[in-house]
């Protein structure tokens, strides 16, 4: 499976989980702090999903140029 592919599915899974947190802390709208730690740890999430892609696609450049 190519980069962009993992990056693509890494990227769909990560709203889903967000979305599926908030929609259950949506009763409970009164928590407006617990959401904002929610969502700044699924963005933290997000980064280290991209990172951790762009690290790979640069580790293969690398190696492929090795090779």
């Amino acid at each position: 499976m190519g980069w962009p592919r993992v990056l693509l599915w890494g990227a769909a899974r990560e709203v889903i989980w967000v979305t599926f947190y908030l929609g259950l802390s949506d009763p409970f709208g009164d928590r407006i702090d617990a959401r904002a730690i929610l969502l700044g740890n699924a963005s933290d999430f997000l980064v280290a999903d991209l990172d951790t892609v762009g690290l790979g696609a640069a580790l293969l450049t690398r190696i492929r140029q090795a090779n």
